[in-house]
């Protein structure tokens, strides 16, 4: 390593690996929170993709909307894959005549007493007709109430975003750190459970480039993996003041990346 002329304390000389992003992705997320967030996230979009088209935002789109009545009839009554408040949602499709053009519009509602061929009054735009809707229906099939789902991706986004910084330190390690040989020193249980099993950190110390000594730790519910290893390898940045990431704590494509990549440091 090279030295300092004006400073006898050695001088660390970043490694710059480039680590492949499949590996950068299972580090940044590999806590509970970046298993969570994913989840939330998946969950979030799947709900998104699913509610925003039948989210009736007719209060906001069609505000300043003038609406007049008019006399329809319905054409066909349809059961939808919907429950609201354990309610079956129904499209009812109608027609009707504005200045003597017929227009056909869809309804929904939980109602089930109307049948083809049904009277109903109906509320169209005046500057728009095509715009229609039975009067007390709505124009899709969930209200917009239902945006309060998305608090799912929220949370997912959240968590991600928490799960990243923490682990933000663990990616420059990769990229940047050596990897050293590191003692076992203690266990602790914590108050997460994972499977109705306690989680515990498990501690390990080590010597840095600079002689200083640091401790690192992995956390995991699976005691019986880690209760007899007594030295292991610690992957650290000396630049940082990051204690350093626990290689058998790491997720399996990071663990097979850094044992085919990354060697034991001899300082």
């Amino acid at each position: 390593m090279p030295k300092n002329e004006n400073n006898p304390r050695r001088v660390f000389a970043p490694q710059n690996r480039n680590v492949p992003l499949i590996v950068l992705i299972n580090t940044l997320l590999n806590n509970i929170p970046g298993l969570l967030g994913t989840i939330f996230l998946f969950l979030g979009i799947v709900t998104f993709a699913f509610l925003l088209p039948n989210i009736d935002f007719s209060n906001l789109t069609n505000y300043g909307e003038v609406f007049q009545k008019t006399e329809g009839f319905v054409v066909s009554a349809e059961k939808t894959s919907i429950h609201v408040n354990n309610d079956l949602t129904y499209a009812y499709k109608f027609s009707y005549t504005i200045e003597e053009k017929k227009y056909e519009a869809v309804s929904y509602s939980s109602k089930k007493d109307l049948v083809n061929g049904s009277k109903v009054a109906v509320d169209y735009s005046v500057s728009d007709p095509s715009i229609a809707r039975i009067e007390g229906m709505m124009f899709k099939p969930v209200g917009i109430w239902a945006l309060i789902f998305f608090i799912i991706p929220a949370v997912g986004i959240f968590l991600l975003i928490y799960s990243v910084r923490k682990n933000y330190p663990a990616v420059q390690a990769l990229k940047n750190g050596i990897m050293i040989r590191a003692e076992f020193v203690k266990k602790e249980e914590t108050n997460i459970k994972v499977k109705n099993r306690p989680v515990y950190n498990f501690y390990y110390k080590f010597t840095d480039f600079y002689g200083e000594e640091r401790t690192a730790s992995g956390s995991s519910h699976k005691v019986e993996c880690f209760d007899n290893i007594k030295e292991t390898e610690v992957i650290y940045n000396p630049a940082s003041s990051y204690a350093g990431c626990v290689v058998i704590f790491m997720p399996k494509a990071v663990v097979n990346y850094i044992r085919k990549n990354i060697f034991i440091s001899k300082i």
